[in-house]
């Protein structure tokens, strides 16, 4: 009952900032704005004209969401283990060379099925993703599907469709590198973006490098 309120309790946040943003506008959307949101313009009460770009409204949109309403569509975690160890942590202790491999767990905890679920991965500065390493794992892809395109780093990879608490995982590999590393302890912060429903929920893996 509480996931369905969460959603009701979106739902009615995009609708509010869509109405509110509708009735600044002096004319509405017309047919030419209506294919890019990057040349609309409202006007301020001043007549001042004030371009409203589409990641503005992304960031408009993002900030009405609570990271308690993210927790209740999307259950995410994103952990790390050095290549040949067997169990994940949060963070690990590597030096340059070493190969990690990450992992990102994700549930569909929405009270619906889900379409089109899309993760995105962004790695630090000091970390080289192994091409070709991307493998998902779900039901009916239980020995793992390898994704060859390497779009995770990105566009982004379409994980596909999930039912109500309906989960999957993510592996992917890459190599600590040294192309900015500082004298002393490093950390370098691996970050995971998984979209559905509108909303998007993140987490994140930390290597510490050492460096002499």
């Amino acid at each position: 009952m509480r996931k369905r309120l969460y959603a009701v309790g979106i739902v009615t946040i995009l609708t509010m900032i869509c109405i509110v943003a509708c009735a600044n506008n002096n004319k509405g959307l017309s047919s030419e704005s209506t294919s890019s949101l990057g040349a609309k313009t409202e006007t301020a009460s001043t007549g001042e004209e004030k371009h409203l770009s589409a990641e503005e409204l992304d960031r408009i949109l993002e900030a009405q969401i609570t990271q308690e309403d993210r927790d209740a569509v999307i259950k995410m975690e994103h952990r790390v283990r050095l290549k040949g160890t067997e169990e994940w942590t949060k963070s690990v202790n590597a030096s340059v060379g070493d190969t990690l491999e990450f992992s990102v767990y994700y549930t569909n905890v929405s009270s619906v099925n889900v379409e089109n679920v899309m993760l995105k991965v962004s790695l630090p500065d000091n970390m080289e993703y192994i091409n070709g390493s991307t493998i998902l794992i779900k039901k009916g892809l239980l020995l793992g599907a390898r994704n060859n395109e390497d779009s995770i780093l990105d566009t982004g990879v379409n994980i596909g469709n999930f039912d109500v608490n309906e989960d999957a995982c993510v592996i992917y590999s890459a190599t600590v590198i040294d192309k900015s590393l500082v004298k002393g302890l490093n950390r370098l912060i691996s970050w995971s973006k998984i979209s559905s429903l509108g909303i998007a929920n993140q987490d994140n893996a930390d290597t510490y490098v050492n460096k002499q």
